[in-house]
């Protein structure tokens, strides 16, 4: 419900306002009706909205991943599934990011399963460090454009896989400070996913009267990390006011 209501506005903005670029030569064509199910069902409406339609497809086998995970075998093939994530890039289709992203669900599958082993290899120092140091050998690649024999978009893959496992071990192993520092923020989490695009889209409009433009921003670490807190402060503002006016509803209406 929270992804079919939150869209609404977005859907009105471009399919009356605004046409929203890398659709096809033929998307506006189409009648408003099609064009509202084409939103609904890909996501593009969006930029964040991509992840709803794909991850709908894995809800959909869960009862065949539950019943293969109780099995155990399938985490043999990881490595397989690996390579089919590195020959199918992310894409534009869902059932094109569904293939991709698949191999990133299983070991987060057998992460769950097997977490209390990977936490205790992760606890000490030296594969910690190791996997910190492959993660941040990554990031410094990618930033002085080290020519690689390799397309980005696979360092991007094990990149982000090995800051996957960097941040759980780090979540679990600072627990104890966490603990209720983080509890707001973890409440309304799948809100600030809902509501942040839009926040994105005001002050694109506001600095350049466009709401398809670039953020605003030269790329510097300070002002992504400054545009970083008001984004997220800005939707925190905009949760609570939402809870405060639907109640128990709002998680119909914006997911939390």
């Amino acid at each position: 419900m929270p992804y079919f209501i939150v869209s609404i506005p977005a859907i009105v903005l471009f399919t009356f306002f605004f046409h929203r670029p890398n659709l096809g030569n033929d998307f506006y064509t189409h009648s408003i009706v099609r064009q509202i199910f084409e939103f609904y069902i890909t996501g593009s409406h969006v930029a964040a909205f991509w992840f709803i339609p794909m991850i709908t497809l894995f809800y959909l086998i869960s009862p065949v991943l539950a019943r293969l995970d109780k099995d155990e075998r399938i985490y043999y093939f990881i490595p397989l599934f690996i390579i089919v994530s590195i020959l199918i890039p992310r894409g534009q289709s869902v059932l094109h990011n569904f293939t991709h992203f698949f191999s990133i669900y299983l070991i987060g599958m057998c992460s769950s399963r097997y977490k209390d082993k990977i936490f205790k290899i992760t606890e000490k120092g030296k594969y910690f460090n190791a996997l910190l140091a492959m993660y941040c050998l990554s990031v410094l690649i990618s930033i002085l454009n080290v020519p690689l024999q390799i397309p980005v978009y696979i360092l991007n893959y094990f990149s982000k896989l090995l800051l996957s496992i960097v941040l759980i071990s780090v979540l679990y192993r600072y627990d104890y400070i966490i603990q209720k520092r983080g509890g707001f923020l973890a409440s309304i989490s799948f809100g600030i996913y809902f509501v942040h695009n839009y926040i994105l889209f005001f002050i694109k409009f506001l600095t350049s009267g466009h709401i398809m433009t670039t953020t605003p921003f030269d790329g510097s670490v300070l002002r992504f990390l400054l545009f970083f807190v008001f984004v997220v402060v800005s939707c925190s503002l905009i949760i609570i006011l939402i809870k405060g006016i639907t109640g128990k509803y709002s998680k119909n209406i914006i997911g939390c």
